[in-house]
């Protein structure tokens, strides 16, 4: 899972925003 959560940071985009709202904390 992290793993899957770095990847999509590491795209950007509307991605990383949606993660970041889902795990409740900035990026």
């Amino acid at each position: 899972m992290e793993d899957l959560i770095i990847d999509c940071f590491a795209g950007g985009g509307g991605a990383s925003v949606g993660i970041e709202m889902a795990l409740g904390r900035s990026v």
